[in-house]
């Protein structure tokens, strides 16, 4: 904390500017190239070479030299022209290379509204508010849930995405990830996430529900379910009561049971929620699915249940900065003509929290992103430890 202090504070003081184009982020066409402050090195450099910006599953793993989760945010944001918009959430914040790429947009023209949790690093708040001064920009910092239900307690602000109306040349681009705007996202977790490109329904309900948090009201039934598609799906905690029925739960009990095959990656699973979920899943086992689940934590009683119930499990955690941050799922099922794949990711752990929480789920049906993130789960496995 005290680097990133003594970086923003030096920077402020300063006044100076200079260019700023992150190694491998190179500004395209129809965005000009922006000023930061030049106090400090990137704590992440980008993969240097050619890039292009389509829909996909991406993935961040500390054995890589490069941030590349963190660069799929870098990327976009360098990336937006004079006169667009960025929004981004995120629980947690303290990369001085995503603030001074935020705030050399908000100078080239950029409108930059960012929702961060109180838990965001006290002087990249500090930063932010300073340089965000453009018209239509703004930093607003969230003491708990920004759509809060008061019957479900404080909560936390805890959702990750980014929403960009343009970038390289492309519009409508919305980003879900497990992974907040961190060093330690980059550098020591595995996180994955989805990109869309050109997809407005997606844009437009993550825009609206933005709108709503940065007014920062409790909300007596603040949960949405937004089916856009048969294939494309987004879910927004908190909850609206205590009792709600379970979303995790229901997704899993809907899975067609034909060769059904589950892969499960969550950073902590526990709880009265968790068993509910982990009874769910050994139901689905016993009826013949194939089910693997590697967590970042779990509970004592869901591990017990999940093992009990036949299902393996391992966990990939190396220290309490090195471990699994993902949030994911996928499901395929079905033969020939009916065979389907499925992946949900986001910020939602499986425990309690997560009820009385910003969280946000999206379902994609993308069959090169399911095949994409088995590959990723398929690597978190080889590295985990079996639990007995």
């Amino acid at each position: 904390m005290s680097r990133v202090l003594t970086i923003l504070a030096s920077a402020l003081a300063a006044v100076l500017v200079a260019a700023l184009v992150p190694l491998g982020a190179a500004v395209p066409a129809g965005a000009t190239a922006a000023t930061a402050a030049p106090a400090a090195a990137d704590d992440f450099q980008c993969a240097p070479g050619p890039y292009v910006l389509r829909p996909e599953a991406f993935f961040g793993d500390p054995g890589s030299r490069y941030g590349d989760i963190s660069c799929v945010i870098l990327r976009a944001i360098n990336g937006a022209p004079k006169g667009s918009l960025i929004q981004g959430v995120t629980w947690s914040f303290d990369s001085v290379t995503i603030a001074r790429a935020l705030a050399a947009a908000d100078n080239r023209g950029v409108r930059v509204k960012m929702l961060v949790a109180k838990q965001a690093e006290p002087g990249i708040r500090k930063y932010l508010r300073a340089q965000l001064n453009g018209k239509g920009s703004k930093l607003v910092v969230s003491n708990g849930a920004a759509r809060g239900n008061p019957a479900l307690g404080k909560g936390a602000m805890h959702q990750k995405s980014w929403t960009f109306s343009s970038t390289y040349g492309k519009r409508f681009v919305s980003i879900f990830t497990s992974a907040n705007a961190t060093t330690a996202a980059s550098d020591w977790q595995y996180n994955d996430g989805y990109q869309f490109v050109g997809y407005r329904p997606v844009h437009r309900t993550l825009k609206r529900v933005f709108a709503q948090q940065v007014k920062r009201r409790d909300q007596r039934a603040p949960f949405i379910q937004e089916n856009l598609t048969p294939n494309t799906a987004l879910t927004f905690n908190p909850w609206n009561s205590p009792s709600m029925a379970d979303p995790v739960v229901g997704r899993i009990n809907g899975l067609p049971q034909d060769r059904l095959v589950i892969r499960i990656a969550n950073a902590s699973w526990s709880g009265d929620r968790g068993l509910a979920i982990a009874r769910a899943l050994v139901a689905k086992k016993r009826a013949g699915a194939k089910v693997r689940v590697v967590v970042g934590g779990i509970g004592p009683q869901v591990k017990g249940v999940l093992v009990r119930g036949g299902i393996p499990v391992k966990l990939l955690k190396r220290s309490d900065q090195d471990y699994l941050h993902s949030k994911s799922m996928i499901a395929r099922y079905g033969t020939g003509s009916t065979k389907k794949a499925r992946l949900w990711t986001g910020s939602e752990n499986w425990g309690d929290a997560p009820r009385a929480a910003d969280e946000v789920v999206v379902k994609v049906s993308n069959a090169a992103a399911v095949t994409a993130w088995q590959g990723y789960f398929d690597h978190l496995w080889s590295l985990g430890t079996r639990l007995r």
